[in-house]
């Protein structure tokens, strides 16, 4: 078993842009999760209705992997050619987390945003094949 760094980043290029010249690529950062963010995670699946009963969420999941995992995006731009940057928001949240804008995520595709999300929570379990690289 290899350890595993928070401290890590991984690039990766979203399935949508593989097939792209690099030029064009767009490149996603993102970080493996701490111990405590993990537990954030796991905190933030659950929700609780009107009635108090207590329901699972996995969407809730994925999009909080997100605000924690997400660092950056490179060569993403918008409808003028402008380069678009994860903003934060300034004050952190309940679980202390510094959310990323609406704005931002909004002009991420929703696949591409599960994609990313799906990376984050997997990028503290390596595979077979990253274990012996």
């Amino acid at each position: 078993m290899k350890a595993v760094s928070p401290r890590q980043v991984t690039r990766f290029v979203p399935s949508c842009d593989q097939a792209l010249p690099i030029a064009e690529q767009t490149t996603i950062t993102i970080r493996p999760l701490t111990v405590d963010e993990e537990s954030i995670l796991d905190d933030t699946q659950w929700r609780v209705d009107a009635d108090g009963t207590r329901k699972f969420s996995f969407s809730s999941k994925m999009l909080m992997a997100l605000h924690i995992g997400l660092v950056g995006i490179e060569n993403f731009s918008d409808e003028n050619g402008a380069q678009i940057i994860v903003e934060r928001e300034e004050f952190a949240d309940e679980f202390g987390v510094k959310r990323i804008k609406n704005e931002t995520l909004e002009r991420i595709p929703k696949a591409i945003r599960d994609e990313i999300a799906l990376k984050i929570i997997t990028s503290n379990s390596p595979t077979e094949q990253q274990r012996k690289n």
